[in-house]
């Protein structure tokens, strides 16, 4: 015979304390490995750095993939780009790069010509394959200054570790 159902433990619907706990122990622990991969701040420097950088690179670029003698000339605002046809620099349709405000670039000769007492170039220029003449880029902003290196190859490099 069978046991009649009276007697049976109902169990109420729901979860227990175990269950919750477990839940909330697997959010946390999902949530600490989000933060832990999550890259660090950048510093305002860095990103000063970042996008002078860019604008090199951006100018380098297109020097690549339009086949063009591209110029880099320094404005008050940031870099136009400029393009060499045999006789003169023009500048380019929608050329201008912006930096940020407050962000000064003095373009500088390279540190043996700079002994030299030679004058610093008056633009940066990029050649088809998007090599450039070295120099050195001090950037200034807000009381922090750094050097930029731009090297033959149309590489940077810093040593600002940022």
């Amino acid at each position: 015979m069978l046991a009649p159902r009276a007697h049976l433990i109902r169990r109420d619907a729901g979860m227990t304390l175990v269950e919750v706990m477990m839940v909330i122990f697997i959010i946390g622990l999902a949530t600490t490995v989000a933060v832990m991969t999550l890259p660090p701040r950048e510093r305002p420097e860095a990103r000063v750095l970042r996008e002078v950088e860019a604008a090199l690179m951006q100018a380098q670029d297109r020097a690549v993939l339009t086949g063009e003698v591209i110029g880099l000339q320094q404005t008050e605002t940031g870099f136009e780009l400029l393009s060499w046809t045999g006789e003169e620099w023009l500048p380019l349709q929608g050329g201008t790069l912006r930096l940020p405000d407050g962000v000064d670039v003095e373009i500088l000769p390279p540190e043996d010509q700079r002994r030299a007492g030679q004058a610093a170039p008056e633009r940066i220029v990029f050649n088809p394959l998007g090599r450039a003449e070295p120099v050195t880029l001090a950037v200034s902003w807000q009381g922090w200054s750094e050097r930029v290196e731009l090297n033959p190859d149309g590489e940077v490099a810093n040593d600002a570790g940022l």
